[in-house]
């Protein structure tokens, strides 16, 4: 099936300035919350014109989807980027399903006992 590939979801974020510890990660039912603090690279003390990079504590929050395994969620923080890695759900994978064929007695009619699920041959008339 074209286009129907079960590739991993991948996201990426820059976080330069933060630290692996100053990261948060927390998947609450389908939505994914990500919190990450950055803290100055200049003290108190200094007279800041211009600063690079804004300072504090920064969110973002993602809305996953039900084919997604929110259970096998990987983070990776590395050169200032923030990798995350959400593997779609086996049950959202596409399967084959083997088409079988069986052989019923010919002319027999099938009779379907409600306490009884498998169907049966009819037992024949006289």
């Amino acid at each position: 099936m074209p286009g129907a590939a079960a590739t991993p979801t991948g996201w990426r974020s820059t976080c330069p300035g933060s630290t692996r510890s100053s990261i948060e990660l927390i998947c609450e039912r389908n939505g994914l919350t990500i919190r990450a603090e950055r803290a100055a690279d200049y003290g108190e003390q200094d007279e800041v014109l211009i600063a690079g990079r804004p300072v504090g504590t920064f969110t973002r929050q993602l809305i996953l989807g039900d084919e997604l395994d929110t259970q096998a969620i990987r983070a990776d923080y590395r050169n200032g980027v923030l990798h995350v890695t959400i593997p779609v759900a086996a049950t959202a994978q596409p399967r084959r399903i083997q088409v079988t064929q069986t052989a019923e007695p010919a002319g027999q009619p099938k009779t379907i006992d409600v306490a009884d699920p498998k169907p049966t041959a009819a037992a024949p008339r006289d």
